[in-house]
């Protein structure tokens, strides 16, 4: 959270959202195995908001997006 905030004030001061995706500690093996899988997993939740953010229209969006391997 604290590096977000700094990236932002670094890039553009701009109100923001938060959208977190979690991954059921029943499958996390997979993404320890198979690391490319983890890019994709990465890749679909980022397609997912910016479709979101279209359908809204009003809405001008970027994507910072960051993975906690931890906990």
């Amino acid at each position: 959270e604290e590096w977000s905030r700094l990236v932002t004030e670094d890039v553009v001061e701009v109100n923001h959202g938060e959208v977190i995706f979690r991954i059921d500690e029943g499958v996390r093996d997979v993404f320890v195995v198979e690391g490319d899988v983890l890019k994709d997993l990465m890749d679909g939740c980022g397609r997912v908001v910016s479709e979101l953010l279209k359908k809204k229209g009003k809405v001008r969006g970027g994507i910072i997006g960051g993975v906690e391997s931890f906990g």
